[in-house]
């Protein structure tokens, strides 16, 4: 009788074969890496990466899919009632992970998703549907707090979805073009920024 494989089986093997691709296509970019060489990369063979990947475009969209929701996840734990206290905080605290060296390769992978995402309609899609996943927490957190009179009344929920998008794509495309970039000095400047939109909820 075969063994049957298990699902955990499954998804740890899934798994490996994104991390490798991570990181054939952080050193390489997408379009110089081979199918081949994210098999040697895993340890694996070419067919076993087909066998949960259709292709490099699917692993393409697979790590844009995981990248948006590492970018979401710490928006999707506010509470309502911190105001933009809260609101600043979280965004700072996703700005502290791009410390790390891991954290240097993600971004140059990002860059490289983006700019994929210009010319591949899937790639594009997973990359808008990336940024309602920032867009929609921050804007429905708004407009709970901004009607408790937690937040100014003329803080547009959507412009403020869009503006912690623009603050985040943003500091990832400069900390890809200069490493050195003084991270600390700019999440504090983020956070200031942030809190201004308590002020007085009369606007």
């Amino acid at each position: 009788m075969v063994p049957r494989v298990t699902q955990a089986h499954l998804d740890a093997r899934r798994v490996e074969i994104l991390t490798a691709a991570f990181r054939c296509f952080s050193r390489k970019g997408l379009h110089g890496t081979t199918m081949q060489e994210i098999a040697d990369e895993a340890a694996l063979s070419a067919g076993a990466i087909y066998r949960y990947f259709d292709g490099k475009e699917a692993l393409i969209e697979a790590l844009a899919e995981e990248s948006a929701a590492r970018r979401s996840h710490a928006l999707r734990a506010l509470e309502p009632g911190g105001g933009a206290e809260a609101l600043a905080d979280a965004v700072a605290n996703m700005m502290a992970g791009l410390d790390s060296r891991q954290a240097e390769v993600s971004v140059r992978l990002d860059v490289r998703l983006w700019a994929e995402a210009l010319d591949h309609a899937e790639v594009r899609a997973t990359a808008r549907e990336a940024f309602a996943s920032v867009r929609e927490p921050v804007a429905e957190y708004v407009r709970d707090e901004r009607d408790a009179e937690r937040m100014r009344a003329d803080i547009d929920p959507d412009a403020m979805g869009n503006l912690v998008i623009s603050l985040l794509t943003g500091i990832e495309l400069q900390r890809a073009l200069e490493e050195e970039s003084d991270l600390d000095a700019y999440r504090a400047t983020v956070r200031a920024l942030l809190t201004g939109a308590g002020g007085d909820p009369r606007g």
